[in-house]
């Protein structure tokens, strides 16, 4: 097969051209290794509280599934970011493929999760940890990864972990509205996207842990994340729809093109995932995201700027008006992205099969729990 950046030794040939014409039939994937996921982490939790060993195996062996729950792992280890990536990583064996040493890998994790804000109810490690593993359950359990080579995968799951590292909890809209320095730096454009990526490059010289990529692959590497953490914009959510849609019905997996479109579609939809979830996991979500808004509105209103659509603390705990906005949401971004996807990748339909059943209950409130977090 053609050797290219993406290559590694433990990278194994694309299928033909043939088998990926038109939709990405996927079937499910081969094991990804022979590595046990809770022996990897055991060593990393082993001093400080043995006693949760038990609990944090049998969260770590549901991450295959679309019913996983960061914050359940979080509320377990507080740092579901760093044991799902760091586990995820070493499952693709993509350590031992590039060269990264656990201590450089271990810095790099906790470095990145210690820089999401806690505090913020929705943009926080446990969101970038669900985006991560959705990532990973398009690519094992869809069987995606079959289309990519090792380093794709690398940095679908490196761009999962950091793509919103250090978000203040307000949005692009607020950041160009109030001059802030993020936008004076970014030039007003996908500032909070820009920022994630670059920071987070920052932190991976730290650590050094791309050492022992060759140039050509750190090129590649680099300029795939930045790409994928990018195209998380949502001011550009419909242009990046319409390049989609002229890849449906003609997706050849040697065109690298073709393979970055397919992993900008999985990253939209990692970050859009949380309607399609069961509903204890929505509705978890969509909470959260209410509560961010309405501390976004009460920041507008104290600088004198009009409050954003859906940003009234006022009504924050008002389940009539969190619907609502989760009804716009699903209708005009959510449900188009994921039919689109499912064209793409039919193996995705069990996905927007729930989005639809959870948008149903929506017009049926007494079938629509409200699990305030």
């Amino acid at each position: 097969y053609r050797r290219d950046p993406r290559s590694a030794p433990c990278g194994g040939p694309r299928p033909d051209a043939a088998l990926a014409a038109g939709p990405v039939a996927c079937a499910p994937a081969d094991p990804l290794s022979a590595h046990v996921t809770a022996h990897l982490v055991v060593p990393t939790l082993q001093h400080s509280n043995p006693r949760i060993m038990p609990r944090l195996e049998g969260l770590l062996n549901g991450i295959d599934f679309w019913d996983f729950d960061p914050a359940g792992l979080n509320g377990v280890t507080g740092q579901a970011l760093f044991q799902l990536t760091f586990t995820l990583l070493h499952r693709y064996r993509l350590p031992a493929a590039f060269g990264i040493g656990v201590d450089a890998l271990t810095g790099f994790l906790k470095t990145i999760e210690a820089g999401y804000i806690a505090e913020n109810p929705y943009h926080n490690g446990i969101h970038a940890a669900d985006v991560t593993q959705c990532l990973h359950y398009f690519l094992h359990t869809l069987g995606l990864a079959r289309f990519l080579k090792p380093l794709d995968v690398l940095a679908c799951l490196v761009a999962g972990a950091v793509h919103d590292y250090g978000h203040p909890g307000v949005s692009n809209i607020f950041q160009v509205a109030t001059a802030s320095e993020l936008a004076v730096t970014y030039n007003d454009a996908s500032v909070l996207e820009n920022f994630h990526v670059a920071s987070s490059f920052r932190i991976m010289q730290k650590h050094d842990i791309c050492s022992n990529l060759t140039k050509e692959q750190y090129t590649y590497f680099r300029g795939l994340v930045i790409k994928l953490v990018l195209a998380t914009d949502m001011a550009k959510h419909f242009e990046y729809l319409g390049k989609v849609e002229a890849v449906v019905g003609a997706f050849d997996p040697e065109k690298e093109e073709h393979c970055h479109m397919l992993m900008i579609m999985m990253m939209k939809c990692a970050d859009a995932s949380n309607p399609c979830r069961p509903p204890k996991l929505a509705n978890y979500w969509s909470h959260r995201i209410m509560e961010e808004f309405a501390k976004q509105g009460d920041l507008e209103e104290k600088q004198s700027l009009p409050r954003s659509p859906f940003c009234d603390s006022a009504q924050l705990g008002d389940d009539s008006y969190r619907l609502k906005c989760q009804r716009g949401f699903i209708d005009f971004v959510v449900r188009p992205l994921y039919e689109t996807f499912c064209k793409l990748v039919p193996a995705a339909q069990p996905c927007l099969d729930q989005l639809r059943q959870n948008r149903a209950a929506m017009d049926l409130p007494s079938r629509a729990p409200s699990l305030a977090p």
